[in-house]
């Protein structure tokens, strides 16, 4: 059911709080990550996780991080120019 077993564990997790981020990127990219052909268990572990008791409801909500992704590109981008 998840990476450990039946119940969350710590790998589950790790990637768990990047899915947010990975759907984000999906949708700016225009590039698919979680293919239901192509990465069929993926996709089917991502619904669990985000339909988990313990996570429902903490994870950002997509549109909110793509819409925040211009504030966070341009403060890596000020980050790197000044690190140069």
């Amino acid at each position: 059911m998840f990476f450990g077993g039946d119940s969350l564990g710590y790998v589950d997790i790790v990637l768990g709080s990047d899915l947010c981020w990975i759907k984000t990127v999906e949708i700016l990219t225009e590039v698919k990550f979680l293919d239901e052909e192509k990465t069929h268990l993926l996709v089917t572990w991502t619904e669990r996780f985000c339909a988990h008791s313990a996570v429902k409801g903490l994870i950002p909500e997509t549109e909110k991080l793509v819409q925040l992704s211009p504030f966070v590109k341009l403060s890596w981008k000020s980050k790197t120019e000044a690190s140069i």
